[in-house]
């Protein structure tokens, strides 16, 4: 359910607010400094327990204090908390009462942040796109989650093992375990990507590039025509030497490719954050059809490299595919206020 207040105390710079949220665009505008990224941070801290810009939760306390407290009330009056005590303990509450972290985040809808340089996955290290793949799959198979772990689990014993020069005879049954796991991880996402592929198709159309001529591929992290037993018995020998096993789904991930080349060769930093965004938009779609979730939008400098055009159109766009928005801008543009629209106006006070 969308979130209908934010209660602040003690965060960063905010010593103590509470802001209201519209459950469809909200555009949280003022001047570098004054918290706006803040209040996304403190949204996606709630949802993950982590801040995407560090990683000491100390530090995001207001100068000096320890502790902090984030509430969130939504539209169904569930109350997500999130505190951290001066002795650096955390206690996450819903409904004022402690839970764990598995429970409190399958009461919290799907969160993504969103800001000038999120695109830059597509051209940064593979585990960037693999994690955004995994995080749809997660949202919509409740068996994904426990499979991949198992299979990290196995796949930490058996790199234990080459690091330690051990013997063929000592991985034979890590790699029983291994390829029987991580099939099942790489069938949830064939099948993931096969269902994304006709929203994607309908988001590039949305955001108006087909004209680009994208694709979406799937690579799942070793040789297409073998099974994983079979890559990984063939590749034994190099594992051995470099000390790490080289094929599996911990290698998968989607690309995004134009013609054939990878897109940083042929599109544009404005074109790239567009294919994101349809990217993400087909994924919200997907969630909403097959398990009836809303996502929540957070999006830090919306106008960063793309016109007041572009910017109209994803909007329009995220606001047919029923996801909640919190927005933040230098300037309360007209073209980004429509009558849905909340506007959050921050000073330095």
């Amino acid at each position: 359910m969308p979130i209908s207040k934010l209660e602040l105390t003690h965060y960063r710079n905010i010593n103590s607010a509470t802001y209201s949220f519209s459950p469809e665009c909200n555009l949280i505008v003022g001047d570098n400094g004054v918290g706006k990224t803040s209040i996304l941070e403190s949204i996606y801290l709630l949802a993950y327990g982590r801040s995407f810009r560090s990683n000491l939760l100390s530090h995001l306390a207001t100068h000096g204090l320890s502790s902090f407290v984030i509430r969130s009330i939504h539209q169904n009056m569930n109350v997500f908390g999130f505190q951290r005590n001066d002795d650096g303990t955390i206690r996450r509450l819903l409904n004022s009462k402690s839970t764990s972290l598995l429970n409190f985040a399958s009461h919290y809808d799907p969160v993504l942040f969103i800001d000038s340089s999120s695109h830059r996955l597509f051209t940064n290290q593979s585990i960037y796109r693999r994690q955004l793949l995994d995080w749809g799959i997660y949202h919509i198979n409740d068996a994904f989650g426990s499979t991949w772990n198992k299979y990290q689990n196995i796949l930490k014993q058996r790199n234990t093992i080459l690091k330690n020069n051990g013997l063929k005879r000592e991985l034979e049954p890590w790699n029983k375990q291994l390829s029987e796991y991580g099939e099942k991880v790489n069938i949830m996402r064939e099948e993931y990507i096969s269902s994304l592929m006709k929203h994607f198709e309908d988001a590039i159309e949305a955001l108006n590039i087909q004209a680009l001529n994208i694709d979406l591929k799937y690579v799942k992290g070793w040789n297409e025509s073998d099974s994983l037993m079979a890559a990984i018995e063939k590749n034994i020998g190099k594992d051995q030497m470099v000390g790490y096993t080289s094929v599996g789904p911990h290698k998968g991930r989607i690309e995004i490719e134009v013609k054939g080349y990878n897109c940083k060769l042929k599109l544009s930093e404005g074109q790239q954050k567009l294919t994101h965004y349809a990217l993400r938009l087909s994924q919200c779609k997907f969630l909403k059809e097959k398990v009836d979730k809303n996502v929540l939008f957070l999006v830090d400098d919306l106008g960063a490299e793309l016109d007041k055009s572009n910017q109209k159109i994803i909007l329009n766009a995220y606001r047919k595919a029923s996801c909640q928005l919190v927005i933040t801008s230098l300037n309360e543009e007209s073209y980004l206020k429509q009558s849905d629209t909340t506007v959050l106006r921050m000073n330095d006070n």
